[in-house]
């Protein structure tokens, strides 16, 4: 499904942070301009170590912080996974 509304905006990026224990956060910031319309992604939001001080519970948040309004993004779900070496 196309939605013009994306199409036409020169920069849409979003802020994402993974919030661990401690409230030692890893931000980083990308742009789904050049990704494709009506389907799914994957979005790296981090990297991080498991640590004894790491144990606990991990959040993350999503936000994008401009006048322009935006629409049509939809998050299917968050994964922490291992990483491959």
């Amino acid at each position: 499904m196309k939605d013009e509304g994306l199409c036409n905006m020169r920069n849409f990026s979003v802020t994402l942070t993974i919030i661990l224990p401690r409230s030692k956060s890893l931000t980083r910031s990308a742009n789904l301009k050049e990704k494709p319309l009506g389907n799914w992604i994957e979005i790296l939001v981090g990297e991080f170590t498991m640590l004894p001080e790491n144990v606990g519970d991990i959040s993350f948040k999503l936000g994008e912080y401009s006048s322009d309004w935006k629409k049509g993004l939809v998050v299917k779900c968050a994964t922490i996974r291992p990483k491959n070496h």
